[in-house]
């Protein structure tokens, strides 16, 4: 063989290799950093336990809004909770009861 045929097998090769090499960390990065890789799974699995989480607190004001719904029924109607919506929506109240206005905005004032 003469040094040409050698070059040109030699470049052969090394073509051949560097497109093997250059595949091979194409697909590397997508499996790290593509719309379905590492990053994008881990990043996933976060929004997942955020979800899971405020599932939780959904289902927990959810409960409560049932208790309340519950005693509104008429089969099993509290007169409590009849009176204290009344009072609320039409502002109205007994004559023995004494009355402690707040500010608007101003929160429950704490015991001491």
């Amino acid at each position: 063989m003469n040094a040409f045929g050698e070059i040109r097998l030699r470049a052969r090769r090394m073509v051949v290799s560097t497109v093997g090499v250059c595949l091979l960390g194409y697909i590397a990065f997508h499996a790290v950093q593509g719309e379905r890789g590492l990053l994008a799974w881990w990043r996933i699995q976060e929004d997942i336990k955020v979800s899971r989480t405020d599932l939780a607190t959904a289902e927990q004001k959810r409960a409560a809004l049932a208790a309340r719904v519950a005693l509104m029924r008429p089969e099993s109607l509290n007169i409590d909770m009849v009176d204290e919506q009344v009072r609320r929506v039409l502002g109205l109240a007994h004559p023995d009861e004494r009355l402690v206005l707040q500010p608007p905005g101003a929160g429950p004032r704490k015991a001491r």
